[in-house]
């Protein structure tokens, strides 16, 4: 929703849902190098601010380390129909790699508390 410039929207599913999961909702940010990423972390970290909600530092784990992301890419094409010249498809960055704990917190050294409540 927030990608699509729907914050309002956003704002009031997710005081909806911290209605049923109290306690319980956090606000995801990850960091791929991913311009959608960049985009709407402002408007994440405002919505949780605002509601008062913890945030959380994730990695969406494709392979294990940066050697294996051209067979990823390809995968990734096979399973979509496409093919990796095609400017237009699906797209992963060599970041949806493994990271370890100090790698995740340098990446996110300006919101140490993110990586905080993950590593809980």
């Amino acid at each position: 929703m927030i990608a699509n410039g729907q914050n309002e929207a956003a704002r009031n599913l997710i005081e909806q849902l911290s209605g049923v999961y109290p306690g319980r909702l956090y606000i995801e940010l990850q960091r791929h190098g991913m311009p959608v990423e960049e985009q709407t972390e402002t408007a994440f970290l405002d919505l949780a601010y605002a509601l008062d909600l913890p945030i959380v530092a994730t990695n969406d784990v494709l392979f294990e380390h940066e050697g294996f992301y051209e067979a990823q890419d390809a995968l990734t094409c096979i399973a979509d129909g496409t093919y990796v010249t095609q400017q237009n498809r699906r797209r992963t960055t060599r970041e949806h790699r493994f990271k370890s704990a100090k790698e995740m917190r340098l990446l996110f050294a300006d919101l140490p508390e993110a990586v905080d409540n993950t590593l809980v």
